[in-house]
């Protein structure tokens, strides 16, 4: 789920929440000290919250497209609960990146 920058004050509860099945994917930009502290506080959390979640450590836009498409896209696809990105996608249209359709 994408959120309007005026909605993050509800965004918890709609990440642990939302009504699809699936984990919590969360990409996180590797190997930056602050993305992987964020990290484990994020996933400490999420574990807190009996929230199933899924940790993927990403160098670079390339990793993070080619991690979703495998995992959202691939021969096993999964339907994401929320996708959280860690310190990747400040400088680009990850919405574009990603290939979502969100109309």
């Amino acid at each position: 789920m994408i959120l309007p920058l005026g909605s993050a004050a509800d965004a918890w509860d709609r990440v642990r929440g939302a009504s699809a099945p699936g984990p919590v994917l969360v990409f996180c930009a590797a190997p930056d000290p602050d993305a992987l502290a964020a990290a484990r506080t994020l996933t400490a959390l999420l574990r807190a919250d009996l929230v199933r979640y899924e940790l993927h450590p990403v160098a670079g836009y390339a990793q993070l497209r080619t991690a979703f498409d495998t995992l959202v896209r691939g021969d096993a696809p999964v339907v994401p609960r929320a996708v959280l990105c860690i310190n990747c996608g400040a400088r680009v249209d990850l919405v574009a990146l990603l290939g979502l359709d969100l109309g």
